[in-house]
Parts: C-alpha cells; sequence; structure tokens
C-alpha cells in the first residue's frame, strides 16, 4: 500500500507542480500582453488562486512521504533513537489531527458549495465545487498518507525496528540530505 500511495503522490504532486508553471507561464503572457497591446485574459488570477490551493494540497503526501515537511530538530539530535522514534509517532500524530481537521471542515465547505450551488463572485463565475473538490482529493490522499504512515510507525516502535521508523517518519540525517541532492543534481543533469 506504501508504494501504491507513493505513486499516487508522486503523480499528484508532478500534476499540480505542472499546472503551476502552466499558470505562472500564463499570467506572464498575460502581463505582457497588458503592457503591450492593453489585452487581457480576464480570470487567470482566479484560476491561479485555485491552481495553487490544488497544488498545494496534492503536494502534502509527497512530502510527508519523502520527509520534506518542516520539523525542528533541536533537541531531537540529541536523544535516544527510541525516543526519536516516539517522538516521529507523536509528530505524525499532530499532524494527523490537524490534517484531519482540515479535511473534514474542508468536506463541510465541499458540502456547502455543491448544496448552495455556490458560484464565485468573478467574471467567470466559476462553479466553486470544481476546483474545492480537487482541493479536497488532496486533503483525502495527505489524511490516507498519515494514517498508514502511522500505522506502519507504530507497527516498526511494537517491533523495535527504530531504522524503519527513522526512514517511515524520521527526521533526514545530514548524510541522507546530501546523498538526496547528490541524486537529484545526476537526474538534473542526466548522470546516473
Amino acid at each position: 500500500m506504501l508504494k501504491a500511495t507513493e505513486f499516487v503522490a508522486r503523480a499528484a504532486a508532478m500534476a499540480g507542480g505542472a499546472a503551476l508553471l502552466v499558470i505562472s507561464l500564463v499570467i506572464s503572457v498575460e502581463v505582457v500582453m497588458r503592457k503591450v497591446a492593453s489585452i487581457t485574459f480576464g480570470g487567470a488570477d482566479e484560476i491561479s488562486g485555485y491552481i495553487f490551493a490544488i497544488g498545494t494540497s496534492w503536494a502534502l503526501s509527497y512530502t510527508l512521504l519523502h520527509r520534506v515537511h518542516i520539523r525542528i530538530d533541536v533537541a531531537y539530535n540529541l536523544i535516544s533513537t527510541r525516543a526519536k522514534a516516539w517522538l516521529d509517532l507523536l509528530s505524525l500524530l499532530s499532524m494527523g489531527f490537524v490534517g484531519g481537521l482540515i479535511a473534514w471542515y474542508g468536506y463541510g465547505v465541499l458540502e456547502r458549495s455543491i448544496n448552495l450551488g455556490s458560484r464565485a463572485n468573478t467574471p467567470l463565475a466559476t462553479s466553486m465545487w470544481i476546483p474545492q473538490i480537487l482541493w479536497f482529493a488532496g486533503l483525502v490522499l495527505f489524511a490516507w498518507t498519515l494514517v498508514l504512515l502511522t500505522a506502519l510507525t507504530l507497527q516498526a516502535i511494537i517491533r523495535g525496528d527504530t531504522n524503519k521508523v527513522s526512514k517511515l517518519a524520521g527526521i533526514p540525517s545530514m548524510d541522507e540530505d546530501v546523498q538526496a541532492a547528490l541524486e537529484d543534481a545526476a537526474v538534473a543533469t542526466g548522470r546516473k
């Protein structure tokens, strides 16, 4: 299940990133066209707001799986491996609580928009359920990823496998950060 979740999270993050790139280009072209020829596409700013929210929610699971959410590690590096494992579980539970609340209230917003037939108060008059359901899908994926990682982390703690806990939910070590940077550089330059 972890591999399938990773696959979906990667695809969602890439789609969100591609959408952000496209809307950035559209806005850049619109700015130039507005200055040069007084032509505007209309709605690019509205769509960019939707894409930003959707792209952000779609990237949450990927960043969680790759352990790149921001965490403060001042005391973390000074404690035992076993204590680190429990802190990693606590961090997942805390994030799960907040992520669960956001998904819960996000569903309420989506449900209300559908029931009321809400439309944006803009020239595009976008049906609000369209961007909201895409945003909510990212929140659901994030919630699922948190549940899965929490279960796997708890299982590893029960088995006493602190290395697995570290790989699932721990703060990456300096060596892991360097290795990831080297791999990224190799991919960017086409080397293996």
